[in-house]
């Protein structure tokens, strides 16, 4: 992203007009698409679009301040991690004495999350927390008699 000079030469000559100036625009942002409860109430999965640069974290786990805003941070509770087991699915864990609740929005650090080259513009959006999905129906045998 930003300018640059192309110089073309041809047989060590300047062709044409010479040096050109190539001006390249950041990418569309990741889109975070959902943020839902995991079945276990213990972590929130976050998904994105497409893949991220997982917020400049190295590895695949780290700080979630680095990542989210401070009212949602302080909704996950005291310390929380997150982790990314993909670089487009993000699961942040909830701390000691979590608050959050369905509905509460969560919300990204703007200029953090990028798309894996880091030549996009930053994912930013608040979305509504959804519910846990429900759990598995299971079928109850019943005797005729």
């Amino acid at each position: 992203v930003g300018t640059f000079y192309l110089r073309l030469l041809v047989e060590g000559n300047e062709v044409g007009e010479s040096p050109f100036s190539l001006v390249t625009t950041p990418g569309p942002p990741p889109l975070l698409l959902s943020a839902k409860f995991a079945s276990s109430l213990a972590a929130i999965t976050l998904i994105f679009d497409r893949p991220t640069n997982r917020g400049g974290i190295a590895g695949t786990s780290g700080d979630c301040a680095a990542l989210l805003v401070p009212s949602t941070l302080a909704l996950f509770g005291q310390s929380p991690s997150c982790t990314w087991t993909t670089p487009s699915v993000l699961i942040a864990f909830l701390g000691q004495l979590p608050s959050i609740l369905t509905s509460d929005l969560v919300m990204l650090r703007t200029g953090v999350v990028l798309n894996t080259a880091g030549t996009s513009y930053s994912a930013s959006g608040v979305l509504s927390l959804a519910a846990p999905p429900p759990p598995p129906l299971t079928p109850t045998p019943v005797l005729a008699t």
